[in-house]
């Protein structure tokens, strides 16, 4: 399975390799965007076995957010914390702005999904 949005400002793909369940998330995030994520990826859970699947959130070229999107975040953090997966992590955004915005407003994930440098180090 592989989908992929592509906006004027944004990119962001679901995309499942052999054992992995690969969040990509590029770009500024409108609230728009963050609306149609959130249900492309409960849509993509709901009929996808996952129990068995690693979630990779990889957010290394998300840059931001407009500031509207607030509540995106609580709404997917309890998406990813509530999805049944094997094992959860998380590649922070190298972009300053985007790493506070994802602490100030999603800090409770970390309770529940490990951070990691790169996709390469999950086995």
């Amino acid at each position: 399975m592989k989908i992929e949005k592509i906006n004027v400002l944004c990119k962001y793909s679901i995309n499942i390799e052999k054992n992995k369940f690969i969040i990509k998330g590029d770009g500024l995030f409108s609230k728009e965007d963050a609306e149609d994520y959130i249900k492309i990826f409960q849509n993509a859970i709901k009929t996808t076995d996952v129990k068995d699947l690693i979630l990779i959130i990889d957010n290394g070229q998300f840059r931001m957010s407009f500031p509207d999107t607030k509540s995106f975040y609580e709404n997917v953090c309890n998406a990813y914390i509530n999805a049944e997966f094997k094992e959860k992590y998380i590649i922070m955004p190298e972009n300053d702005i985007a790493k506070i915005q994802i602490r100030k407003n999603a800090d409770r994930i970390f309770d529940y999904i490990k951070v990691i440098s790169d996709i390469n180090v999950i086995e």
